[in-house]
C-alpha cells in the first residue's frame, strides 16, 4: 500500500493513506519558517500526535483540534490542557505514556521512549510530563518512527528490531540557536543506524543550518543504502519497495 509524507519543518509531518486518513504529528506550522502550508489546510486531519510540550511541537495543535474533528494522542500534560484549557471534548483526548498502544481505526500506535523533557502551563500552574516517541502502524507493510526531541539511545536499535519502520524521522540539529541540540548530524546518522529504516527525514534545524548536509555526508559513509527524503513541503510517497516524490 502506498502512504504520502509530507514534511513541513520542524519535526511537523503530515501523513496520508490511500483511503484518505490523514495523520499529523508535531503540527508546528503558522510559526514555522518553513513551512509554507496554511493550517486552515490541516483542520481536516484525523488524528493529531504531539511527541511533547514545546513549543516547536505544541504548534498549532489546538487551533487544528477546535476547527476539526481530529482524534488527539498526546502525553498526559497536554492532554490536560486541551481539555481544561480549550475545553476539547474529552471523547476525543488520549493520554498515553511508554509502552502503550493505541487502535485508531485501522491505525495502531506504540508510545515509545525519548530522552528529553515535557513542561507547559496549564491555566496558571506548570506542569510536567514524559517526553515521547511514536511508532505508527500506518498499513499492514507501513510502519513509522517518530523519535520526537530526544538524545541519541542505545534502545533505538531495539525499537527498529521490534516494529521495522521502513520510514522514520530523526532530529539533526536545533531549531533556534538559543535552544540546545538533543542530537547532532553525526549521532543522528548512528541512529538511523541502528533503526535502519528504508527512508529517512531528517528534521529539527533551523533554515540556515549546515547540519543537513552534514547529515548526508555522515549518512554517505555509514548508511549508503537508506534513502533521505528532507525535502519541506513536498510530498513523497512510500511503498515497502520504493520511495519517491509525487509530481
Amino acid at each position: 500500500m502506498a502512504v504520502k509524507f509530507t514534511y513541513f519543518g520542524g519535526m511537523a509531518i503530515l501523513i496520508e493513506r490511500e483511503d484518505g486518513y490523514k495523520i499529523l504529528v508535531d503540527p508546528f506550522i503558522s510559526a514555522n519558517p518553513l513551512a509554507r502550508i496554511d493550517v486552515k489546510e490541516l483542520y481536516d486531519v484525523d488524528l493529531l500526535l504531539v511527541s511533547h510540550a514545546a513549543f516547536d511541537h505544541v504548534g498549532d495543535t489546538y487551533e487544528i483540534l477546535k476547527n476539526g474533528h481530529a482524534q488527539f494522542f498526546a502525553g498526559w500534560e497536554l492532554c490536560q490542557v486541551a481539555k481544561n484549557v480549550h475545553h476539547i471534548a474529552s471523547e476525543r483526548v488520549y493520554a498515553t505514556i511508554y509502552g502503550d498502544e493505541r487502535e485508531f481505526g485501522q491505525i495502531k500506535v506504540h508510545t515509545v521512549w525519548a530522552q528529553h523533557l515535557s513542561v507547559c502551563q496549564n491555566g496558571e500552574h506548570p506542569v510536567t510530563g514524559f517526553p515521547l516517541g511514536f511508532i505508527i502502524d500506518i498499513e499492514p507493510s507501513v510502519t513509522y518512527y517518530h523519535t520526537g526531541d530526544t538524545s541519541l539511545f542505545s534502545d533505538m536499535r531495539l525499537i527498529g528490531e521490534m516494529y521495522r519502520p521502513g520510514v522514520m524521522v530523526v532530529g539533526i540539529s536545533k531549531i533556534e540557536n538559543q535552544y540546545p541540540c538533543e542530537m547532532h548530524p553525526r549521532e543522528a546518522a548512528q541512529a538511523v543506524q541502528w533503526v535502519s529504516p528504508d527512508v529517512a527525514i531528517p528534521s529539527h534545524y533551523a533554515p540556515s543550518s549546515p547540519a543537513p548536509e552534514e547529515f548526508k555526508e555522515y549518512m554517505r559513509l555509514n548508511n549508503p543504502h537508506v534513502k533521505i527524503m528532507g525535502e519541506c513541503n513536498r510530498t513523497f510517497v512510500y511503498t515497502p519497495s520504493n520511495a519517491d516524490y509525487a509530481r
